[in-house]
C-alpha cells in the first residue's frame, strides 16, 4: 500500500494542468516535433535520429504512426509546414542531408519526398539546424553549412517543391529564428544575443536592433501575440539558464522584463507562445506552461515531467513542444520516451505586486521583506530600489501578505484571489515611534515655512504641539495652530544650526502615544562652504531618509573607479570615511555610531567631487 501511495504521489507531482492522453515509443531517440492538420485529421511530425515519423493524433488516446521517412543518422531534425508540405532540416553535414520536403497531400494513403540542395545560386545545402516559415510563404533556414551558418531565405510560393533563394544573412551563426510582419528575430547562439532584422527587401536586409540574453546563449526566440514582447531561451548546461522576456515595443530601447528558472533547475530548449501562454520544452524538467500575460512576471501554471528519472542541467528529456493543433492538444517529444500528446488546462496565474513607501514621507522603502503564505507555503522576497515587489502564483486561494522593515510597523493583510487576479498594492508602512520620528526641513535665514503633521491614523483624535512650549529659541521663532501645523521663521544667525520642535499625537483616551520631531536646518552662506564645487547631479540616490542603522546609496553610474564616501555633521566635521570600488549598484554604510541629527554625505573620486546628499540619522 505504501509503495502504491508513493507511486501515485509521484505521478500527481508530474501532472499539473497537463493531462497525458497517449505516448508513442521509438527504437531510436527523438529530436523536435511539429504539428499539421487537414480537414479531417491531426498529425504529429516527429524528428528522429534516423528519420522522420508521421503520427496520426486525431484520437489523442490512440495515436499511431502512419508513415516513416528514413534519413541520415542525425541528432538534429527540425520541421515546419507550409500548405500541404513539411520541410525537414537535418544538421548532420552530409551530401544527402540538408533539407527534405515531404508532400502530405495524400497523407491518408501515401506520401512523397524530395531533397532540396540549391537553386543554383548558392552552395549545396548539406547541413541545416532549423527552419521557420512565415505567414507570407518564405522559409528561413538557419545554422547551415555556409554564410557563417546564418539565414538562407527561400520563396515557397511559386513551387513549394522547388523553392528559390531570395535572401541571405551572414552576420552571425543563427541557431533558431522567428518571423512576423517581415521582421526576422534571430537567436544568435554563439554571439549570445538575439537580433531584430527588417526583411521587407529580402535581397537587402537591415539590422534594427541587437540584445544580449541573460546567459548569452540565445537558443530560440518567439513573440507575444501583440508583438510587444520577445521571449528567448538560453541553452547551456553549465550555467543557470532561463526563459527570458523583453519589451521590444521600442527597438531603440529594448528592456529586460523577467526570466523564469525551473526548480529544480534544468535547461530550457524551445518556447512557443499561444494566447500569451508560453509552452516550453525544458529538457530534464519536462514540458512547462508559463503564464506570460504580464511578461514582467512569468508564472509556471503547467508542468509534466516526461522523463522523471533524470534531473539537472543537461540535454536529456523534453526536446520539443507544439501547441497549435486545432484541437488544442499539445505535442511533446522526449529524447528517450518518444512522442507525448497532452490536453492542457490553460489557467492564468495570480499576481501580487506593489510599492512599499514610508507613510509619512512617501519615500520608497528599499529592502523591505515581503512574505506571502498560501496553504502553509511561504515565499519571501525584498523590495527593490524603487520600493517595488512582484510575486506570482499558479493557483487561486487565500494569500496572506506580510511586509516588515526595521523601524516600521509590520503590515499584514489576507486576500482571497482567483485565477487571473492582478493585485497591485500601495503599502504605506508607519514608522515605529520609539523616541520620535524625525522630519527634516531646510529653511533659509529670515525665511518662514509652515509644516503640518501628516501622520494619518484612525486612532488619532487630536494633534498638538507640546514638546517645547516656548514660542522662540536662539535660532528661530515658531507658532502653531489647533489643526497641527507649525509656522517657523529662522533668525539671522551665524554658523549652521538645527532647531527642533515636535508634534504629539493622542489616542482615543487622550493619552500621548507618539512624538514626531521636526528638525529645521537653518542655512546660510557657510552651510555648504566646503562643498561649493560639488553638484547634486543624480549620479547617486539616497534610498532611505531618515536613515537608521544602515545608509543605502544607489549608484546610477554604469561603472566608475574607486570612490570616497565622507559623512560630515552640520558643522562640517568629518564623522566617517569609507572607500568603495564604485562598481556596486547598492552601496551601504553602517551608521550605528552616528548620533541622531542632520548629516551631509559627499561622494568623490580621485579626480573630482561627484555629489552630495543630506540625510537625517534617526
Amino acid at each position: 500500500m505504501l509503495l502504491l501511495l508513493l507511486i501515485c504521489n509521484s505521478l500527481l507531482a508530474q501532472n499539473f494542468n497537463l493531462t497525458l492522453r497517449d505516448r508513442l515509443d521509438y527504437v531510436t531517440n527523438t529530436s523536435d516535433v511539429w504539428g499539421w492538420s487537414n480537414e479531417t485529421h491531426e498529425y504529429a511530425i516527429v524528428g528522429l535520429f534516423n528519420g522522420t515519423s508521421i503520427v496520426d493524433v486525431t484520437n489523442p488516446d490512440t495515436i499511431q504512426q502512419v508513415h516513416f521517412v528514413f534519413g541520415n543518422n542525425c541528432t538534429w531534425r527540425d520541421i515546419k509546414t507550409f500548405g500541404n508540405y513539411a520541410y525537414v532540416t537535418q544538421d548532420c553535414n552530409s551530401q544527402t542531408a540538408g533539407l527534405t520536403i515531404i508532400d502530405l497531400s495524400h497523407v491518408e494513403d501515401s506520401i512523397t519526398t524530395k531533397p532540396w540542395r540549391t537553386d543554383g545560386t548558392t552552395p549545396n545545402l548539406t547541413s541545416a539546424h532549423n527552419i521557420f516559415i512565415d505567414e507570407f510563404g518564405y522559409a528561413y533556414i538557419v545554422g547551415h553549412n555556409f554564410d557563417n551558418g546564418g539565414v538562407l531565405i527561400l520563396d515557397l510560393n511559386q513551387d513549394p517543391l522547388n523553392p528559390t533563394v531570395v535572401g541571405r544573412y551572414s552576420r552571425a551563426y543563427v541557431h533558431d529564428c522567428y518571423v512576423r510582419n517581415n521582421v526576422l528575430y534571430t537567436a544568435e547562439y554563439s554571439a549570445g544575443r538575439f537580433a531584430v532584422i527588417d526583411v521587407s527587401n529580402k535581397a537587402n536586409l537591415t539590422v534594427l536592433a541587437q540584445q544580449q540574453t541573460p546567459a548569452q546563449y540565445a537558443h530560440n526566440i518567439w513573440l507575444s501575440d501583440d508583438g510587444k514582447t520577445a521571449f528567448t531561451t538560453d541553452e547551456n548546461s553549465q550555467v543557470n539558464t532561463s526563459v527570458a522576456a523583453y519589451d521590444i515595443s521600442n527597438l531603440q530601447d529594448i528592456k529586460y522584463l523577467d526570466e523564469y528558472n525551473s526548480n529544480p533547475t534544468s535547461t530550457p530548449h524551445n518556447t512557443h507562445v499561444l494566447n500569451d501562454f508560453l509552452v516550453t520544452s525544458h529538457y530534464s524538467y519536462g514540458l512547462v506552461v508559463l503564464d506570460g500575460k504580464h511578461p514582467d512576471k512569468l508564472i509556471e501554471v503547467g508542468h509534466y515531467d516526461t522523463e522523471p528519472t533524470i534531473s539537472g542541467n543537461n540535454y536529456l528529456g523534453c526536446w520539443g513542444a507544439y501547441p497549435y493543433l486545432p484541437s488544442g492538444n499539445i505535442l511533446a517529444s522526449d529524447q528517450a520516451k518518444g512522442l507525448h500528446v497532452f490536453t492542457p488546462n490553460y489557467v492564468r496565474g495570480v499576481h501580487i505586486r506593489g510599492t512599499v513607501t514610508n507613510a509619512l514621507t512617501h519615500n520608497a522603502l528599499f529592502n523591505a521583506q515581503i512574505s506571502i503564505e498560501e496553504s502553509g507555503n511561504i515565499t519571501t522576497s525584498n523590495t527593490d530600489l524603487e520600493g517595488k515587489f512582484k510575486s506570482g502564483f499558479a493557483k487561486e486561494g487565500q494569500y496572506q501578505l506580510t511586509v516588515t522593515l526595521e523601524g516600521y510597523q509590520t503590515f499584514t493583510e489576507t486576500y482571497d484571489l482567483s485565477s487571473g487576479d492582478f493585485l497591485d498594492l500601495d503599502i504605506q508602512l508607519l514608522p515605529e515611534f520609539n523616541g520620535g520620528m524625525t522630519v527634516y526641513h531646510e529653511v533659509e535665514i529670515n525665511e518662514t515655512i509652515t509644516v503640518c503633521d501628516d501622520y494619518d491614523n484612525s486612532l488619532i483624535i487630536d494633534t498638538t504641539l507640546s514638546c517645547n512650549n516656548s514660542s522662540s529659541s536662539a535660532y528661530g521663532t515658531w507658532t502653531f495652530d489647533n489643526i497641527g501645523c507649525i509656522t517657523y521663521t529662522a533668525n539671522d544667525v551665524s554658523g549652521n544650526y538645527i532647531d527642533t520642535v515636535c508634534f504629539v499625537a493622542a489616542n482615543e483616551s487622550g493619552e500621548q502615544y507618539n512624538v514626531t520631531e521636526v528638525v529645521f536646518s537653518i542655512l546660510n552662506s557657510t552651510t555648504t562652504n566646503t562643498l561649493e564645487n560639488v553638484l547634486d547631479n543624480g549620479d547617486y540616490q539616497l534610498m532611505q531618509n531618515p536613515v537608521r542603522n544602515i545608509l543605502y546609496l544607489k549608484n546610477n553610474l554604469t561603472q566608475h573607479s574607486s570612490i570616497l564616501l565622507t559623512i560630515y555633521d552640520i558643522n562640517g566635521r568629518v564623522m566617517l570615511d569609507k572607500q568603495d570600488s564604485g562598481f556596486n549598484e547598492i552601496i551601504s554604510i553602517n551608521t550605528d555610531e552616528l548620533s541622531k541629527g542632520l548629516y551631509i554625505l559627499t561622494i568623490s573620486s580621485a579626480t573630482r567631487e561627484m555629489g552630495y546628499v543630506k540625510f537625517i540619522k534617526q
